[in-house]
C-alpha cells in the first residue's frame, strides 16, 4: 500500500512496509473487535456511564513484526474527544509461530501503556469473534486482549 501526498508543490509517495494491512482490512477487524470490546466489563468500568465512539480515520492502528505477534490498536473517544481508552488486541502470533508467549504480550501490553495518564487493567482475555471472519486473526488463533487504558490528551488530568 502506498500512500501520495503533495507537499510545497513537490509529490512524495510514502511506502508502508510489508505486513501492513490495507485501511478496509483494519476497519473490517477493528469493528468487529469494537462490538466485542464495549461489551466487556472492563470496557464499561473504564467508561463509567460515557458514551465512546469509534472515530473515522482515527480508531485503529496495528503493530506487527518479525519476532512479535500482530495487534491491532483500537482508540475509543468520548464524546469531548479530550478522553481515550486504547485497547490493544493480538490478532495472529508472530511469523511462523502458531501461540504467543507472555514476553511477547508483555511487549505489546508496553508499547501501550503510557502510565502517567492511563488506568490499565491486564485482560489476556480471548475474544471470540463468533464465527465471523475477521480478515487479520490467523484462522487457527483466537484474538487475545492485551490491554485497555484510559487516558487523558489534556495531560493535567489523572486517574486513580
Amino acid at each position: 500500500m502506498a500512500v501520495s501526498s503533495t507537499y510545497a508543490g513537490s509529490n512524495s509517495t510514502l511506502s508502508v512496509p510489508t505486513g501492513m494491512p490495507s485501511q478496509s482490512y483494519l476497519n473490517s477487524t477493528g469493528y468487529s473487535l469494537a462490538n466485542l470490546i464495549e461489551q466487556t466489563k472492563p470496557f464499561r468500568y473504564l467508561a463509567d456511564g460515557m458514551t465512546y465512539s469509534i472515530g473515522p480515520y482515527q480508531s485503529f492502528g496495528y503493530e506487527w513484526g518479525a519476532t512479535i505477534p500482530s495487534a491491532e490498536i483500537i482508540t475509543f473517544f468520548s464524546p469531548s474527544g479530550l478522553l481515550t481508552i486504547e485497547v490493544t488486541v493480538i490478532t495472529a502470533p508472530a511469523p511462523g509461530t502458531t501461540s504467543v508467549n507472555g514476553s511477547q504480550m508483555a511487549l505489546v501490553r508496553d508499547s501501550a501503556v503510557n502510565s502517567s495518564s492511563t488506568i490499565s487493567l491486564q485482560l489476556d482475555i480471548p475474544l471470540s469473534l463468533k464465527g465471523t471472519s475477521s480478515p487479520s486473526a490467523a484462522s487457527s488463533f483466537t484474538p487475545i486482549m492485551v490491554s485497555m487504558d484510559r487516558g487523558n490528551s489534556t495531560g493535567d488530568q489523572f486517574f486513580g
